[in-house]
């Protein structure tokens, strides 16, 4: 699942699918205003269901539109990654900051995470 901000991930978001269509399945994308609005418990939600990896793509921290919403997301998927682990889930969120017209970011982010031993626990 994909959660990202109107204003910079989710046109991101649209371009990066239009031109890799094939490179990684993504099989939805929520648009929302800020990723500041998205709490923990959201994406725990998420990842207690179906959803093996909660993807959120916003905007850069420095250009967030609404300030902080892109620092508040990144510290929430830090602390959600480090529960997690600690509780040995083969699950994990994960976040990139790109604009509209960079987002080469959401395919190194995306490469990284698939080759990461979570995400190899998840595939056996």
């Amino acid at each position: 699942m994909v959660i990202a901000c109107d204003k910079s991930g989710y046109p991101a978001m649209i371009k990066y699918t239009t031109e890799n269509s094939t490179n990684h399945e993504l099989t939805r994308i929520i648009k929302v205003p800020c990723l500041g609005s998205i709490k923990e418990s959201d994406i725990l939600e998420a990842l207690e269901g179906e959803c093996d990896l909660v993807f959120l793509v916003g905007c850069p921290i420095d250009s967030c539109f609404h300030q902080s919403g892109s620092r508040f997301a990144q510290r929430r998927v830090n602390r959600i990654n480090h529960l997690l682990e600690e509780a040995g889930i083969p699950k994990r969120a994960a976040i990139s900051f790109v604009t509209a017209e960079k987002i080469s970011e959401i395919k190194r982010t995306l490469d990284l995470i698939s080759f990461t031993p979570v995400q190899e626990e998840l595939k056996s």
